[in-house]
């Protein structure tokens, strides 16, 4: 896996741009659901502060470090604010994070918030205007629906549950919170954790909590990366692959675009260029596609198909990886190393 952030490639972009990082913190109701909320949110927020992301909090009061006035607006609207003010196009990544309560009725699921609620179709319209690879993390119970609203081209969607009937109190954001930033999440050992392995490890540890408890498993978590609003879960994967069938010869499966995308600290992230990133972002949907079709393939003709492929993506990683150990080789010495070293 080839994992830089961003998916896609949208005119010149300048330095300075960086993943935006949305954290939304529901209302908690009791005192412990509160607490655990905001302990889950601060472990996004060390990972999104460590990847050097532009990472706004909503729902935690003092945490945004605006004024009085602006605390004081409905968190509804300094989420939907907060979309709007956001740079419509850009490779960058855009995530949005929420964790907390949800709830499902005949007016359709909701996020719970201080104050109105939020709900998927709310969401969707916001984010109409964002030509950019969106990540959408729903932490919450009841939250399968947002999945279907918000699935689309250039998105991964998760959600702590596969139906809108799942409205017991949810421990799967909780998992992922941990899972993110955690090596031990990185299945396939490239030194980062992408949102896809974020997913199976905070699945497998639901799993496990109901299971050693003797309990009833009462949410399954789903991730949806090709659009087709249906979602998989985690046990339809093996390793980063999924072994589902896919609807169709043309239909990608989940996971491939999920796997590619990460919150990982600019030190770890391959120096591509724009040029490689469009070249890459281009094989890896050829490769998708492939694999999309692969059943229909033989053995060998599959073979003779991706393995150019490969040694292409291949050549684009040894590049990155070659011109990132010169720039380290050629760069000054830390002034406040050298300082504390001299006699």
């Amino acid at each position: 896996m080839l994992a830089i952030s961003g998916a896609e490639v949208f005119g010149q972009e300048t330095a300075d741009q960086k993943p935006d990082v949305i954290l939304v913190v529901g209302a908690g109701g009791e005192a412990e659901y509160g607490e655990a909320f905001t302990q889950w949110a601060m472990r996004w927020s060390d990972v999104a502060t460590d990847a050097g992301a532009n990472l706004t909090m909503i729902g935690i009061d003092g945490s945004s470090g605006e004024s009085r006035e602006a605390e004081s607006t409905p968190d509804l609207d300094r989420l939907k604010n907060t979309i709007a003010a956001l740079p419509s196009q850009s490779r960058q990544d855009v995530w949005i994070v929420m964790i907390g309560h949800g709830t499902s009725g005949q007016s359709g699921s909701k996020f719970n918030l201080r104050g109105p609620d939020l709900s998927a179709d709310q969401l969707a319209s916001w984010l109409k205007p964002i030509d950019r690879p969106i990540v959408i993390a729903c932490a919450f119970s009841s939250s399968a629906p947002f999945l279907n609203a918000l699935s689309g081209k250039n998105r991964v969607v998760v959600t702590a549950t596969q139906s809108g009937q799942e409205q017991n109190y949810s421990r799967f954001g909780d998992y992922l919170s941990q899972a993110i930033g955690d090596a031990a999440s990185d299945i396939d050992h490239d030194g980062e954790v992408s949102i896809l392995e974020a997913f199976l490890a905070a699945s497998a540890a639901v799993r496990d909590f109901y299971r050693d408890g003797n309990r009833l498993q009462t949410e399954t978590a789903l991730i949806d990366d090709n659009g087709d609003s249906l979602g998989t879960k985690a046990s339809a994967f093996r390793g980063i692959r999924s072994i589902a069938k896919a609807a169709s010869a043309d239909q990608s499966l989940d996971g491939d675009r999920a796997s590619g995308i990460t919150l990982a600290p600019p030190s770890v992230r391959l120096p591509l260029t724009a040029e490689e990133t469009i070249e890459r972002d281009e094989i890896e949907a050829e490769l998708r596609g492939l694999h999309a079709r692969q059943s229909s393939m033989t053995d060998q003709e599959y073979r003779d198909a991706v393995l150019p492929k490969w040694l292409r993506l291949a050549k684009i990683h040894r590049d990155a990886e070659d011109r990132s150990k010169t720039e380290e080789s050629s760069a000054p010495p830390d002034s406040a190393t050298d300082s504390a070293e001299a006699p």
